[in-house]
């Protein structure tokens, strides 16, 4: 038993130089960090798994917190400073609570961009909600980040975010949903990778779409019909925007892995809940790619 006991000792006494030689290798490695708001998490989760099967001499990782990062997922018109390639678009919807009161009284009605304007911005000349009676129990919950897609489903009805009526959440737009749970007389919006379960691709437990019902989506389709709908056309209520990564630097690798990414995109944006570039507005990315890498150099 002593042998055994000291054999085994010894063995791993011996193993130990190749294991710090392999975790010193893996530290020297050039690191990519990327930032990125929760919605797009697993996407990025995604693209540094299957990255790394094919450039094993690189790191990617999710960058944490306020960590700096390499690269950064950005929003049109989010206002980031540096250079961006888009390799996708993400949609914003309407929600409620399911089997709320919002949800309820805003059922099989179709809501046009005016109805939208009345029922989630304030006033433009009174500063006051507008004086729609059906509407004013209904308490309008928008993210204030700066990421928040609450901005393009302003922009998109010719609005700012700080016209929005109701209650501001800071942090991440996921936690809408909750302020959603708690409130029975609450309304949102949400980017749908945010409104739809990936892996069901159901609704998530507790969400229900509103203003949807009236033909143009369907409210109990999948995320996949959803999203095949959207790239057919787009209904004049709902906002979209594109998204992409925005980055500040020479590094070779960081162009290389750019280039994967607008190569690859349209493999997983599906996946994942969010809406392939149209083939004319995918070259126009790839061009300003090599335009932006060549001046660069």
């Amino acid at each position: 038993m002593k042998r055994e006991i000291f054999a085994f000792i010894m063995a791993a006494l011996l193993g130990l130089p190749a294991i710090y030689a392999a975790e010193a290798e893996e530290a020297a490695l050039p690191v990519l960090t990327i930032k990125s708001p929760r919605f797009a998490r697993p996407l990025v989760e995604r693209w540094i798994a299957e990255y790394t099967k094919s450039q094993p001499r690189l790191r990617l990782e999710l960058a944490q917190g306020q960590q700096s990062a390499s690269l950064h997922i950005v929003l049109e018109g989010d206002g980031h400073q540096n250079p961006a390639v888009f390799f996708g678009q993400y949609a914003v919807l309407p929600v409620a609570a399911s089997g709320s009161e919002a949800a309820s009284l805003l059922s099989g009605k179709h809501l046009s961009v005016q109805r939208l304007k009345e029922l989630y911005f304030v006033d433009d000349e009174l500063d006051e909600p507008k004086a729609h009676k059906q509407y004013e129990h209904i308490t309008v919950y928008s993210g204030s980040s700066q990421g928040s897609v609450a901005r393009q489903f302003a922009r998109h009805l010719g609005l700012e975010s700080a016209d929005f009526r109701g209650r501001r959440i800071s942090g991440d737009d996921l936690f809408l949903n909750t302020a959603l749970q708690k409130d029975p007389t609450g309304i949102s919006v949400n980017a749908l990778p945010n409104i739809y379960d990936l892996k069901s691709r159901h609704l998530r437990q507790g969400l229900s779409l509103i203003a949807l019902d009236d033909g143009e989506l369907d409210a109990n389709a999948t995320l996949d019909e959803v999203l095949n709908r959207l790239e057919q056309d787009v209904p004049e209520e709902v906002a979209t925007g594109r998204i992409g990564l925005s980055f500040d630097t020479r590094d070779e690798a960081l162009n290389h892995f750019l280039q994967w990414v607008l190569d690859h995109a349209q493999l997983w944006n599906h996946e994942y809940g969010l809406l392939n570039l149209d083939v004319r507005l995918s070259e126009a990315e790839h061009t300003k790619l090599n335009h932006l890498l060549t001046a660069r150099k």
